[in-house]
Order: C-alpha cells, then structure tokens, then sequence
C-alpha cells in the first residue's frame, strides 16, 4: 500500500458464482494435504479440496464438475 493515499479503497475480488481465472499450473492444497496443479486434477477428473466455509472453518469437498474451456485472453 505504499504510495496510496488515506482516502483510496482498493477491493480486488470477482462476483460469487462466476469462473475465478486461475492457470493451468496454479497450485491447488488437497485434502490429504498433497499439492497438485489444476491440470492434474483435471486430467484426474477427481479430487478431495480443502475450502473455505461461511464459517470461516476449513472443509473437505469435492468438486461438482470438471470443465475445460478453453484458452482465454488475460488483459493487463
């Protein structure tokens, strides 16, 4: 925060719901505790992930789908 001023307010974070962009090799903790990239997951098409509840408690789940679509364009 070096450089901002007191008044300026920066909240980084996408809607709930929608696809959250993270790349292929990004890094996901897994449930037993092992770290796997998305790929992997993916090509494995299973998974145990730990998660954040509304509780602020962490939670074993499993994803509902795995879905591929496609190379995206990131803009700077």
């Amino acid at each position: 925060t070096i450089g901002f001023e007191p008044s300026d307010l920066f909240i980084v974070a996408p809607r709930p719901s929608m696809g959250k962009c993270l790349p292929h090799d990004a890094e996901i903790v897994l449930g037993d505790g092992r770290v796997a990239t998305i790929e992997a997951l993916c090509r494995a098409r299973d998974a145990e992930l730990l998660t954040l509840g509304d509780d602020w408690t962490l939670r074993l789940t499993r994803p509902s789908a795995f879905v591929d679509d496609g190379e995206k364009p990131v803009f700077r």
